[in-house]
C-alpha cells in the first residue's frame, strides 16, 4: 500500500472511496482487496464538485432587475369548483417541456401538443368540491392589490447531494407555471383559462441535479376569482399514495403559498423581481436583494 497522505477529502458512497479534489499520483491508492479509491476531477475545470463529489456545478450571478411592486399576499379565493377532480400526477419528461393545458378539456398537453395521461389520479384528501376541502382551497393565496393579466410567484431553492426526484403541485385560477434554474421553457406553463387549470391539482414529478436548484412558481388571473396554489414535496411517490391527512402532506411539504400568506411577492413579468431567460431569481445568498444566477451542471473526469 502506497503511503497515504491526508492531503483530500474521503467520501465513501455505494462502497468506493471517493478523494475529491487530488492529483491522481496523491490519490491512486491500493486500500485492499474489497476497497478501491478512485481520483476524479470536474472535466470543466471552472465547476466545483457538489453533492457526493460525482457532479459538478458552476454558479455564476449577476444582479437581479427590479421592475416595480411586490404585492401584500393573503389567502386566495375559494370555491366549490377548485379540486374536485382531486390529484393527477405526471412523471414529466425534459424532453417534452413544456407542458400545457388546451383551452378546452380535462387534458395534459406535452410541448409537441400530445395527451399526457395523469399517472395517478389521487382523490381521499386532495379530493376538494366544497370551499373548504382540496389543496387549492386549503394553501391558495392571491392579493386584493394584484392586477390581472400578469405573472406573480415565489421562488424556493433547494440543495441535494444526488440526483433526486422531488414533486411539485400547482394549480391556480386561472394559470400556472413552474421553471428549474431559470432554464428556458417552463417545465409547466398554462396558457389560457381551462377550467381544468384549478378543477384538479397537477403533482409533477421532477429530477432535481446535484448541488443547488432554484424552482420558480407563478400564477396568473385572467380576472374574476383569483387563487394560486403551489408547494413542493420532499417524498417517494409510494409515500405520496399512503397519504390520507394533511398533516403527512405538510410533513413532507418543503414550500407552500400557504406559509407566503402575509408576506410579498417576490417575481413577476410586469412587478417585481425578474431576470433573463436561462437564469434565476436567487433568494438564497443571504442578502435581500435578489441575484440572478446561472446555475450549469457538469461530470466528472478521472484525475490526469
Amino acid at each position: 500500500m502506497k503511503n497515504l497522505k491526508i492531503i483530500s477529502t474521503l467520501l465513501i458512497t455505494f462502497g468506493v472511496i471517493v478523494l475529491i479534489n487530488c492529483t491522481k499520483d496523491a490519490c491512486d491508492y491500493d486500500l485492499g482487496p474489497n476497497i478501491s479509491a478512485t481520483c476524479t476531477v470536474c472535466a470543466d475545470p471552472t465547476f466545483t464538485k457538489v453533492g457526493n463529489g460525482t457532479s459538478c456545478q458552476k454558479t455564476t450571478s449577476t444582479p437581479a432587475t427590479f421592475n416595480g411592486t411586490l404585492f401584500n399576499v393573503t389567502a386566495g379565493d375559494s370555491s366549490t369548483a377548485y379540486g374536485w377532480g382531486g390529484a393527477n400526477v405526471y412523471i414529466t419528461d425534459t424532453s417534452l417541456y413544456t407542458y400545457t393545458t388546451p383551452p378546452t378539456g380535462n387534458i395534459m398537453q406535452d410541448g409537441n401538443g400530445n395527451t399526457v395521461n395523469p399517472s395517478y389520479n389521487f382523490t381521499g384528501i386532495w379530493l376538494g368540491g366544497t370551499p373548504s376541502t382540496g389543496r387549492l382551497n386549503k394553501v391558495g393565496i392571491w392579493g386584493a392589490g394584484i392586477p390581472n393579466n400578469q405573472w406573480i410567484g415565489f421562488t424556493h431553492c433547494i440543495d441535494v447531494v444526488a440526483k433526486k426526484k422531488v414533486y411539485v403541485g400547482m394549480a391556480g385560477d386561472n394559470r400556472f407555471r413552474f421553471s428549474v434554474n431559470g432554464h428556458p421553457p417552463y417545465a409547466v406553463e398554462t396558457n389560457n383559462s381551462n377550467t381544468f387549470n384549478f378543477t384538479h391539482w397537477h403533482i409533477f414529478e421532477i429530477e432535481l441535479q446535484p448541488g443547488k436548484n432554484i424552482i420558480s412558481m407563478q400564477g396568473y388571473n385572467d380576472g374574476g376569482a383569483a387563487s394560486f396554489g403551489a408547494e413542493i414535496y420532499d417524498a417517494t411517490l409510494s409515500q405520496i399514495q399512503l397519504w390520507t391527512t394533511d398533516a403527512e402532506i405538510d410533513s413532507a411539504t418543503i414550500f407552500s403559498t400557504k406559509d407566503m400568506r402575509n408576506q410579498t411577492t417576490q417575481i413577476g413579468n410586469i412587478n417585481g423581481w425578474s431576470c433573463p431567460n436561462g437564469l434565476a431569481v436567487d433568494f438564497c445568498t443571504g442578502d435581500s436583494i435578489p441575484v440572478c444566477t446561472l446555475i450549469q451542471n457538469g461530470g466528472v473526469v478521472a484525475c490526469p
